[in-house]
């Protein structure tokens, strides 16, 4: 039995596109890694050669190494919480389970019209919001905010698609 050519290549096709989407994002993220981490050592040789050899500094050197490493965890996180979102959406297109909050998603959108990202989103945001009176810290809050955000767009594309 012989199968439509369009079946063919629609599989493929998709395939061949996430392989060069992740081959892309993977260049992207190299090429800033590697900028990033080329100006901090030049920013901290700088500061050490002006400060030991002409006891002088630059005033805003201290404040560059720890917004470039922001920014790696921020990056790190927007990344981690796409590949999240989208091997959940692949358990749930299987219709299986993580055993979390996705539970309770998955019984209120059987009687709601509530997708189950947007569902997980709610759930676990008031468990995220409860990280602040345990570490104290509204960056990893926020930083969770994110991920939230994010996987639960990723799980309702890939649902959807």
């Amino acid at each position: 039995m012989a199968t439509p050519k369009g079946a063919a290549l629609r599989g493929g096709g998709c395939r061949a596109m996430l392989v060069r989407l992740n081959h892309l994002t993977h260049r992207i993220m190299l090429i800033i890694a590697q900028l990033s981490i080329l100006a901090m050592i030049v920013i901290v040789t700088l500061t050490v050669v002006l400060r030991y050899c002409f006891s002088t500094g630059l005033s805003w050197a201290e404040e560059v190494p720890r917004l470039l490493v922001t920014v790696f965890a921020f990056m790190a996180c927007a990344i981690g919480a796409g590949l999240l979102g989208f091997g959940i959406g692949v358990v749930f297109c299987s219709n299986g389970s993580t055993g979390g909050t996705d539970i309770i998603a998955w019984i209120i959108n059987k009687y709601r019209d509530v997708t189950l990202g947007r569902m997980m989103m709610y759930c676990d945001i008031v468990i995220i919001s409860s990280c602040y009176f345990i570490f104290h810290d509204w960056r990893r809050v926020l930083f969770g905010f994110v991920v939230l955000f994010i996987m639960s767009v990723i799980i309702d594309y890939v649902i959807e698609s």
